[in-house]
């Protein structure tokens, strides 16, 4: 998959904040995946394991390309305080329970081994700008998977959800609201969990089925 020419994404300039770093990935996945990460402008740095990413903690944002198997290590990461470190976790196939085990272990986004390059590279440019990238089946199916009664949000929880269903970032939302980074990843943490969603995308999809992303939503 990775590494085959035809790729949209071409020769590009680089992109000077993200960085993507290639996790514990066998040498040959790795190889093809940075020629193609490279060829659309993205700085790509390999490591072998978890443990070796503090070194370019750094770069905002990082994302880290892992098997789903560790995961769970780089989720500990985060929860650690690790910036802007997000995870896009590759999958040996690409079923709805797949992607679906990828969001509850803390990914931002995730592809299977058989992705077309073109698809990899759009995952890992959302995944850096704090969104989740799903295939459409997998997106539906997500979504009808919670039913019940809405959880009570106060007016501004929602405007928060919109804005970030709209495309707004957790910085935006901070410097609009006067909280700070890493407090307003906080609230939005109790907000989430209020949903029943572990992560941004889940919250999201639980929102819409709800209703609470619409203006007139109580």
């Amino acid at each position: 998959m990775p590494g085959t020419a035809g790729t949209s994404a071409g020769a590009a300039r680089p992109d000077p904040g993200a960085v993507v770093a290639l996790v514990g990935l066998s040498p040959v996945f790795a190889h093809g995946l940075r020629l193609g990460f490279t060829s659309a402008g993205l700085q790509c740095s390999a490591v072998a394991a978890v443990g070796d990413l503090p070194p370019l903690l750094d770069a905002d944002p990082l994302v880290a390309v892992v098997p789903h198997a560790d995961g769970a290590a780089l989720a500990s990461l985060q929860l650690q305080g690790a910036g802007r470190l997000h995870s896009v976790h590759v999958l040996p196939e690409g079923s709805v329970q797949a992607y679906t085990d990828a969001l509850r272990a803390g990914a931002t986004g995730a592809f299977s081994t058989d992705a077309e390059l073109d698809h990899v590279v759009r995952v890992v440019r959302s995944a850096a700008a704090g969104q989740t990238l799903l295939p459409l089946r997998v997106a539906q199916a997500l979504s009808r998977r919670r039913a019940g009664s809405p959880p009570q949000l106060q007016r501004h929880e929602r405007q928060y959800l919109r804005r970030l269903a709209d495309g707004g970032t957790v910085a935006g939302l901070a410097r609009s609201a006067g909280y700070s980074e890493r407090e307003m990843y906080r609230l939005l943490s109790a907000v989430y969990g209020r949903l029943g969603a572990t992560n941004r995308t889940e919250a999201l999809l639980l929102a819409e089925r709800w209703g609470l992303l619409d203006e007139e939503a109580r």
